[in-house]
């Protein structure tokens, strides 16, 4: 029997697509106000109506540790793919996302030891990874840096992962996934995929920047190969491309057929942007689109190395050119619906 958490989201659904494939028991975990409307219009997207049948949703919030306990144990919980996690970049949401990244992992943890799982995937982030430098490539091995200037979200799943290298160190068979930024289709307001309905909104500013980007289906399918191998306590980061934010920007605006960013938005610009939405933030109750953390990255170059992964499994991965043309159908797709 699997366990998936987050169930509903971009990853989660996919990967849920993915193990469907198999005749594989799935429990799926979702909040009671999660809806399954894009988990439904993936699997009709790729002709798998039917293959939802596989799967059981429980309503559990992850951080009830004994609502979590009565499904380990009623279930025989045998696999755990903990993809959940709440993301936010307010600062008043800080000790909110620490309570729920942290604590639901530590619970996700101490229960796959309790019930001797035989193994677990995390899916942490490149957000607990080092900066590097702009000539060398970060590995799994470059160091968090602890300076001061992390991001809420960053700080809290740096110390999910450490619950579990703790779990690893009492017995768990478990790998950990660091994704770059992830392309997918979803909610197109949110997350990674909201910069599709961002440039299609006419975004005019760019930087020169350079990160790294991988598409939902590899991330599925590569969680899938690691979980069936004998591969455990290590972490890979999961990167098919290191792309400059002006490429990326550009090849979506062909796409969708609309004007690319022209305007040059150097520190001094990101750095009003990012004040102004935060009082838009404020006074509005929305999420920035732009925040302090966001606004300095976005002029960094960071490269992520796949040399890990690559030498563990034999993988191709989707070239960033060929997600954007297929996302990009499904984005004009959906919003003429």
């Amino acid at each position: 029997m699997i366990l998936v958490t987050g169930g509903t989201g971009m990853l989660g659904s996919n990967l849920l697509l993915e193990l469907t494939y198999d005749n594989s028991d799935i429990i799926a975990l979702k909040r009671n106000s999660s809806s399954l409307s894009n988990v439904k219009k993936l699997f009709s997207r790729h002709n798998s109506s039917l293959n939802l049948k596989k799967i059981q949703w429980i309503d559990a919030d992850l951080i009830d540790y004994y609502r979590l306990s009565d499904v380990f144990k009623e279930y025989g919980i045998s696999k755990v793919y903990h993809c959940a996690a709440q993301i936010s970049y307010k600062k008043s949401d800080n000790e909110l996302l620490l309570e729920n990244n942290v604590t639901s992992t530590k619970n996700i943890v101490d229960l796959s030891l309790q019930y001797k799982i035989n193994k677990m995937c995390y899916v942490s982030s490149i957000a607990t990874l080092g900066a590097g430098t702009d000539s060398n490539k970060i590995t799994e091995k470059t160091e968090y840096n602890t300076d001061g200037n992390n991001s809420g979200y960053s700080i809290s799943k740096y110390y999910a992962e450490l619950e579990v290298w703790r779990g690893v160190a009492e017995g768990l068979n478990a790998v950990i996934i660091n994704p770059s930024v992830i392309l997918g289709s979803g909610d197109w307001k949110t997350g990674s995929s909201s910069i599709f309905s961002t440039i299609n909104n006419g975004l005019k500013f760019y930087t020169k920047g350079i990160t790294g980007f991988v598409d939902v289906i590899d991330v599925a399918k590569i969680m899938k190969l690691l979980m069936e191998s004998e591969i455990t306590a290590e972490r890979f980061i999961i990167n098919s491309e290191n792309i400059s934010y002006l490429e990326l920007f550009k090849s979506i605006a062909d796409k969708l057929n609309k004007k690319a960013p022209s305007i040059y938005a150097n520190k001094y610009i990101t750095a009003f942007a990012w004040r102004l939405e935060y009082v838009k933030s404020i006074l509005i109750g929305s999420q920035p689109v732009i925040t302090s953390n966001s606004a300095r990255t976005s002029h960094k170059t960071l490269l992520y190395s796949n040399k890990k992964l690559l030498e563990n499994i034999d993988y191709t991965f989707i070239k960033v050119e060929d997600s954007i043309k297929y996302y990009g159908e499904v984005f004009i797709s959906d919003t003429n619906a």
